[in-house]
């Protein structure tokens, strides 16, 4: 299961610091709920854009839980779960704002991101519910800052979608979900 960690650094910082090495862990398992059982298992590593040319190698923590052996990994709220743009970029691009280097040179992918969001929107909307305020129909762009409205910034909305509902604003990914009854099944066989 992967959480997400508010961090109020700068992805530079982040690296530059080794900041993942300061990651502790949950104070209950997100899988079996037990207090006090996550040990450190090491880390994995992934490409986050940068503000400058090139990117940068993070590293995200992971954790291991003695009692029901599923791993957790802390991601910094400063990147998106399976995206290689970072937020602060993705807002520039999505709030309209004058075409800067960093979103000239992703704009590619950042036209893929705003692609998913517009499909993904419905279900989103199914997902949340009265959670957020219905925007107009096929109304994307007043959805978007609906959504970021409620929760300030796209780190937050973030995190707080999914800890809340193990969503992202661009889809659900399988590492965000505690194993559930039907996933237990499965295993038994």
């Amino acid at each position: 299961m992967q959480l997400i960690c508010a961090i109020d650094i700068d992805p530079e910082q982040y690296v530059a610091e080794s900041f993942h090495k300061r990651m502790l862990p949950p104070a209950r398992c997100p899988h079996c709920y037990r207090a006090k059982t996550l040990w450190a298992l090491g880390y994995y590593s992934r490409n986050l854009s940068r503000i400058g040319l090139g990117a940068l190698l993070i590293f995200v923590r992971r954790f291991l839980c003695r009692c029901c052996r599923k791993t957790v990994s802390l991601l910094p709220s400063f990147a998106q779960p399976y995206r290689f743009v970072q937020n602060r970029t993705i807002e520039n691009y999505l709030r309209g704002n004058p075409l800067s280097d960093e979103v000239i040179r992703h704009l590619d992918l950042l036209s893929q991101y705003w692609r998913r969001f517009r499909i993904w929107l419905p279900e989103l909307e199914r997902t949340v519910g009265d959670a957020l305020e219905r925007a107009p129909p096929n109304d994307h762009i007043k959805a978007w800052r609906l959504l970021l409205a409620v929760h300030g910034d796209l780190a937050s909305t973030t995190q707080n979608l999914v800890t809340g509902f193990q969503i992202t604003p661009f889809g659900r990914y399988r590492c965000h979900r505690p194993n559930g009854p039907e996933e237990k099944m499965v295993r038994k066989r």
